[in-house]
């Protein structure tokens, strides 16, 4: 939820009531959340009642995008190497005893 946050706030300002509105969110979750944004340094505000808008928004948009980025290589990484290890299993499971069992099963089948 507090990249939600910080995606709304990307685009402008918001008071702690609009972004409450925008993401439907009750005001016990959002404080909590904007007090963990504004002790992260990520958000801030002028007056008690006035519209957070991010500390550094080119910053924190390069962050996310990075982070997000980040994600989407190790995804992309980790389904390569379980692409690799279901090929080397199936591959094991081809050449291993279980064939040569299958073998001996269908000559004794036919009465060798």
């Amino acid at each position: 939820m507090r990249r939600a946050v910080l995606d709304l706030l990307l685009s402008a300002p918001a008071t702690q009531k609009e972004i409450r509105e925008e993401l439907g969110l009750n005001s016990g979750t959002l404080s909590k959340i904007m007090g963990e944004l504004t002790a992260a340094g990520l958000v801030s505000r002028d007056k008690s009642h006035g519209p957070y808008e991010l500390t550094f928004r080119k910053r924190t948009w390069a962050i996310l995008q990075a982070a997000s980025d980040l994600g989407e290589e190790i995804s992309s990484a980790q389904a390569q190497v379980d692409a690799e290890h279901n090929r080397e299993r199936r591959k094991r499971g081809m050449q291993g005893p279980g064939t040569t069992q299958h073998s001996t099963l269908r000559l004794n089948d036919r009465g060798a």
